[in-house]
């Protein structure tokens, strides 16, 4: 059916959820051929806990797709995450071998900025260019064909686990097809989001996923900072159950259809309570307090990260805040609270990536997409900030197009 255009397949291995998406991409163009997930069974953190648990999961994502675009997959871009990925800024210094840079020059001091000490167990995932010098002039972002004798760059580093990323491999492998690449999931969500203006004035990106809070930081348009933050909505939906002691599934559920911040609930409001023996009703301001209390400290945490690398004053363009766990209503409101920044709430662009994908929970997806023909420096940046993620005429207007 697609053999016009090639067909790129992404998949993201969350922690409570699978989720994959077929497009045809050409040039700009993207076209969403199929969107498929299912829960995420034998992941725990990002990791892999059970290979064969996992691999019918992500078996089963991958054959809806086949089956959404009636074509075989062979291979897919993964995206990667876990409280070990980190990065850390380095430094590349190389002679020019023609007296004018080329793209081997540029290759050989990506090169040298990657031969840095890291742990054994820890693999270089992205090299990401900061800016280039030449000679004595710095702040060159874009330096082929210019003349110099020394190159240097300053270079974003990204690592990972190469354990995790080895198990992950092995999942896909049980699947059948071959992994083309692998992705940070945080700068997979950032490259999405974020506009050229906003890297140059400074922003950051604040994924709020599952299991992990991912923290990507702009500053002088590249690339200045990333981290994981081992706390997200998972801890939110353990902290209702424990205290309600309630399946986890029903925590879950109150917090998606009740869960809200700074909100003033009447002290008799309460909400119906499934599946405890104790617990018939739960008053709906308590609910309120335990989520409030949960996401005062991943914003208190990003807010100590920002600060210990000297961040919170460079960031001019504010936070975005992205992610299934920062759909929840009074997100924003608390992140400003305790940032003392502008956020704002965004998806990828209805326009670009359809009404399937414009939800902030698949904005890691949609970057991950992008990987598969981009480099990160190449990315044509589609981004959408809103407070709501509904566009009631784009909607109707793109559901015309694919119908008629």
């Amino acid at each position: 059916m697609f053999k016009t255009k090639q067909l790129h397949t992404a998949i993201d291995i969350g922690n409570a959820k699978i989720s994959g998406v077929c497009a045809s991409v050409d040039g700009e163009e993207i076209v969403i051929k199929g969107v498929a997930e299912a829960p995420a069974l034998g992941i725990k953190k990002s990791c892999v806990i059970n290979l064969d648990m996992a691999a019918q999961q992500v078996k089963k994502v991958i054959k809806e797709l086949e089956s959404q675009t009636n074509s075989n997959i062979k291979h897919v871009q993964i995206g990667i995450s876990g409280a070990n990925c980190y990065g850390f800024n380095s430094h590349g210094v190389v002679a020019v071998k023609q007296n004018e840079v080329d793209t081997h020059d540029i290759a050989r001091v990506l090169e040298a900025a990657k031969a840095v000490k890291t742990p054994a167990d820890q693999k270089i995932i992205h090299a990401i260019p900061q800016e280039y010098a030449i000679d004595d002039q710095s702040d060159i972002r874009e330096p082929i064909g210019m003349s110099g004798v020394r190159l240097e760059a300053n270079v974003h580093i990204i690592t990972g686990s190469s354990v995790i990323s080895q198990n992950i491999e092995k999942t896909i492998d049980r699947c059948g097809v071959g992994v083309q690449g692998m992705v940070f999931n945080g700068l997979a969500s950032a490259s999405v989001l974020v506009s050229p203006e906003d890297k140059e004035l400074g922003v950051a990106v604040i994924d709020i996923g599952a299991g992990m809070t991912s923290l990507v930081s702009y500053v002088g348009g590249g690339v200045h900072h990333t981290s994981v933050l081992p706390c997200a909505g998972d801890a939110v939906t353990a902290d209702i159950a424990a205290a309600l002691r309630v399946p986890v599934q029903e925590a879950e559920r109150l917090k998606v259809e009740h869960g809200i911040m700074l909100e003033n609930h009447d002290e008799h409001e309460t909400i119906d309570v499934n599946g405890s023996r104790l617990n018939k009703n739960v008053s709906a301001k308590w609910l309120s307090e335990v989520i409030e209390a949960r996401y005062q400290e991943i914003f208190s945490l990003i807010k100590t990260e920002l600060m210990k690398h000297d961040l919170k004053d460079q960031l001019s363009a504010g936070v975005i805040i992205t992610g299934g766990g920062a759909a929840i209503p009074g997100c924003i409101e608390m992140a400003e609270m305790i940032l003392g920044m502008p956020v704002t709430l965004s998806g990828p662009d209805i326009v670009q990536y359809g009404d399937l994908l414009c939800h902030p929970k698949y904005a890691s997806l949609a970057g991950i997409l992008r990987f598969c023909t981009n480099s990160v420096e190449n990315f044509s940046p589609m981004w959408q900030h809103q407070r709501r993620y509904s566009n009631v005429v784009q909607r109707f207007k793109k559901l015309f197009q694919e119908n008629f």
